[in-house]
């Protein structure tokens, strides 16, 4: 259980990283991480905060430390695919976003993620696969939505592609 103080400065490191005061976020997540080095979420925040920075291999680190505590969280290792497909390691995201799928099967940011990988890779029937996966365990994922729209579009269909657009404007509205 948390007390005060730790709630307090993740609470507070959170609302700096939304304002952009990514220094003092890392600031609050460190003193947490201080008081309480085994809780998996800090470390995960700090890295969230490095990542913005783009600051990729801290991001990294911290993740990893977050793994190491809590290896069954599906969301850190969606999250080490996301940073690792940025740095252009795209099997190794890849291999990161299937474990997080084999945690958690009905992960749909971690199968849009591979929806993502696959599109970006020109491999559009495996694109479509995982984005349709993902609109299946989260209907209301409008990124998932957008993307399965595109990918209908390239795929030539232009009717599932207009009905994709649709459920993705609805939920922007």
């Amino acid at each position: 259980m948390l007390d005060d103080v730790e709630v307090y400065l993740n609470t507070q490191g959170i609302e700096y990283t939304k304002a952009g005061l990514f220094e003092k976020a890392l600031e609050s997540f460190t003193e947490a991480i201080s008081i309480s080095p085994e809780n998996p979420v800090f470390h995960f925040n700090k890295a969230l905060v490095f990542e913005k920075m783009g600051k990729f291999e801290e991001a990294i680190e911290n993740l990893n430390v977050s793994i190491r505590i809590s290896p069954e969280n599906d969301e850190y290792w969606n999250e080490i695919g996301l940073i690792r497909y940025k740095m252009g390691e795209r099997t190794r995201a890849e291999d990161c976003l299937k474990k997080a799928l084999s945690i958690n099967q009905s992960s749909s940011a971690a199968w849009n993620n591979l929806g993502v990988l696959n599109f970006t890779a020109g491999k559009m029937k495996e694109a479509c696969n995982c984005f349709q996966a993902s609109v299946k365990y989260d209907s209301k994922n409008a990124d998932a939505w957008y993307n399965l729209s595109d990918t209908w579009l390239e795929l030539g269909d232009r009717r599932k592609s207009y009905d994709a657009r649709k459920n993705y404007r609805e939920l922007q509205s």
